[in-house]
């Protein structure tokens, strides 16, 4: 495996040149050597170590021992930056770094020093210590990423302007997002079966209040848990750009799948009328399994707990249909430039909205509106829920590309 690459010579030579003139320039003075000369320069401006590490990597710890070593030997002739690429921001900036250095290791440690690098499980002491002595008597600078005004082209294309627009009313996307998967027939159909359970087994107003505020709560924040595990995954695999494109592009070709079933699934229930014609949804085997246990779970001797257990259970089993438009979502908000530094935000706005069907549903019910109604008001919809979830998923589908 390559462990660093040396690269502008001819720019180190040259840098070096300037150097030596710069010093002669400089009036002799009595007790003063050309060495210390030379090295107040260098102190002057100390070479940049650029050391992007993970928490959960054990190679990055025995570089942070050898990176304090280094920082006690050379004091103030290198500035060591430290980056923890557990942290969105710093992905986009770590690849800037792997663009301009060729790095074509995906493990970290990777440490950026003058002209060089060195990555991997293969970094030690002696061999940083060696780049550091190399890059100090060249006098070399270490590359410093673009901003994001200095990268950006000078003529962006129509679709790059639509996305821009798009991420400038983030907030708003999102939510939208939210909501449809909220009205998305998996969940609505499920609630729909809870609520004529609660009805079924006699259950009063109240016992339906606590029912409800169990059952939300509980969808709520196993949702949100199932969604910072997506967005840590993602992070993990974002650790190496290449895997990363190839994670987006598959959720991509994903998500127009999805738009495309969801589309001819309004076509077919369109001409028929027939709820079984829209084929998008979870498997009869999953909905079986959520309805054992929404029984179960209501003849506990706790309702709330039985209710919270019944939320879980039921948010778990259903991500297999709801997180279709959860997972396109979470990669472009940890993608996109303007969402991903706010990622935890967008997400708890995001299950927010998700439940806002859910609150109102369980509303309507506790005012009187029974299952049956609540049924027929799913199926003189369904139509348009799945219209609503095909341009939804074609929308998720163009920006988590844009993002690539």
């Amino acid at each position: 495996m390559k462990s660093f690459s040396i690269r502008g010579i001819g720019r180190q030579f040259g840098t070096l040149c300037c150097s030596v003139l710069l010093m002669l320039s400089i009036p002799a003075m009595a007790g003063t050597s050309n060495e210390k000369a030379n090295d107040h320069i260098l102190k002057a401006t100390p070479l940049r170590v650029v050391f992007f590490f993970s928490p959960t990597c054990g190679n990055c710890q025995d570089a942070k021992v050898a990176i304090a070593e280094a920082k006690r030997r050379w004091s103030d002739r290198i500035a060591i930056e430290q980056k923890d690429i557990s942290q969105l921001e710093v992905f986009t900036e770590m690849f800037g770094y792997e663009d301009h250095y060729g790095s074509d290791e995906p493990d970290p440690p990777k440490i950026f020093i003058g002209n060089q690098y060195i990555a991997g499980s293969k970094v030690d002491k002696t061999l940083l210590f060696k780049v550091i002595e190399a890059e100090l008597a060249a006098g070399s600078i270490t590359f410093v990423p673009a901003t994001e005004a200095e990268s950006q082209p000078s003529e962006d294309s129509a679709f790059s302007e639509v996305l821009a627009r798009f991420e400038s009313f983030s907030a708003g996307a999102v939510a939208v997002a939210g909501l449809i998967d909220g009205i998305n027939p998996c969940a609505f159909t499920t609630i729909i079966f809870l609520i004529s359970m609660l009805a079924y087994m006699g259950k009063t107003r109240r016992q339906l209040a606590i029912v409800g505020v169990g059952f939300t709560a509980a969808v709520f924040v196993t949702y949100l848990l199932l969604g910072l595990g997506m967005l840590g995954a993602i992070k993990a695999f974002s650790v190496s750009h290449g895997i990363s494109k190839v994670f987006a592009y598959i959720v991509a070709g994903l998500t127009f799948f999805l738009a495309g079933w969801s589309f001819l699934d309004f076509v077919r229930f369109k001409r028929s009328g027939d709820i079984k014609d829209a084929t998008l949804g979870l498997p009869k085997s999953i909905k079986a399994k959520i309805h054992k246990v929404i029984r179960t779970g209501l003849n506990t001797k706790s309702l709330l707990a039985g209710a919270i257990g019944v939320g879980v259970l039921v948010a778990i089993l259903e991500s297999l249909c709801t997180g279709q438009v959860y997972l396109p979502t979470i990669v472009f908000v940890s993608r996109a430039e303007s969402l991903r530094t706010d990622a935890v935000g967008y997400l708890v706005l995001y299950n927010a909205m998700f439940i806002a069907p859910l609150i109102g549903v369980f509303g309507l019910a506790y005012w009187g509106v029974g299952s049956q109604q609540l049924g027929c008001f799913l199926q003189s919809h369904l139509a348009m829920s799945k219209l609503l979830m095909g341009c939804g998923f074609l929308i998720l589908a163009l920006l988590v590309i844009a993002t690539v």
